[in-house]
């Protein structure tokens, strides 16, 4: 088969992560298959070495000597900082290219405030675009008619798909490999990877899960870690409350009031992001909700549907 190619486009104070995340994903997929599906490609405006928010150089091919093809997908990476887009969103010889480039590809998209380019180049209109939320004033101001989405990690419009940025940009280069190659070989990739779980596109940007877990650990610090190695039986409050030497009363009014939500209501949270990692690893539905603990296959489908909004099934192999 012949390869793929993904090029990003990168400019001096471009955010690294945005680039090394998704680069990284692609990698992987060629390692599962033990083929080069992906041809990973990194371009500038002229080449050469480019020098990135953190301060790490890339070095890049210039961006005049690639012919992005039919079944390639290109991405302009996020910036470090507003300063560092200023310069690229200003580059009359990038938005040119951007623009014949985009009209040849397979797919193209963007990281964080990456999508600002394409929005200036008049690429996203009357698209939807996800972008990190802290960016969402600065997009709806600049470009009305651009569906700014500071809440979705990522999403997708037709071609387009555009990411937060950061760690987001992991999960949509993830589902790109599963539409790709399918869910099982997204899986593994995810595994070699150490990602816990592919999130899905529309879930929040900003964590109250996570806000959550920080709150539990400053509370009771061995408590967490104690959940997890027990999330495959039946957990009382009871005895999560002898855990940290608690009545269960006190115990249990104390954690709501620091996390504002109630240890049962945190556990089956924590089951279930577990269990979005396993599915995507290919357990069965069956096997994983053993796995986390629910007494039925029903009762467990129930759950994760009304946490993720999605069945099970969807999420790992179908069986």
């Amino acid at each position: 088969m012949t390869p793929t190619h993904v090029f990003f486009l990168i400019y001096d104070g471009f955010e690294v992560l945005d680039l090394s995340g998704p680069a990284a994903v692609f990698a992987g997929a060629n390692t599962v298959l033990s083929r080069e599906h992906y041809v990973v490609r990194v371009l500038s405006c002229v080449g050469g070495p480019v020098r990135s928010a953190a301060g790490l150089v890339m070095m890049t091919e210039a961006m005049d000597s690639a012919a992005p093809g039919a079944a390639d997908t290109l991405f302009v990476v996020g910036a470090g900082d507003e300063t560092a887009l200023a310069r690229v969103v200003d580059n009359a010889a990038l938005k040119d290219w951007l623009i014949t480039a985009v009209a040849r590809v397979h797919r193209f998209g963007s990281f964080c405030l990456g999508a600002f380019v394409l929005a200036n180049a008049g690429l996203v209109a009357e698209k939807r675009v996800a972008t990190h939320w802290a960016a969402l004033p600065t997009g709806a101001a600049s470009y009305s008619d651009v569906e700014f989405d500071g809440e979705s990690l990522y999403a997708k419009d037709q071609r387009l798909w555009t990411s937060a940025g950061a760690t987001t940009g992991i999960d949509m280069a993830l589902a790109m490999v599963a539409e790709d190659l399918g869910r099982r070989v997204m899986g593994q990739v995810a595994e070699r990877l150490v990602v816990s779980g592919h999130r899905h596109g529309d879930a929040a940007q900003r964590s109250r899960f996570l806000a959550a877990q920080v709150a539990a650990a400053d509370l009771f610090p061995e408590l967490p870690a104690w959940l997890d190695q027990n999330l495959d039986r039946k957990v009382l409050v009871s005895e999560m409350a002898a855990r940290v030497g608690m009545s269960e009363r006190n115990f249990y009014r104390k954690f709501v009031a620091k996390l504002g939500v109630s240890p049962s209501k945190f556990l089956e949270t924590r089951r279930l992001e577990r269990a979005q990692g396993l599915l995507s690893e290919g357990l069965s539905v069956k096997a994983t909700a053993a796995a986390v603990g629910y007494a039925s296959e029903a009762k467990f489908r129930v759950a994760y549907h009304n946490r993720f909004g999605v069945n099970p099934s969807a999420d790992g192999e179908v069986k």
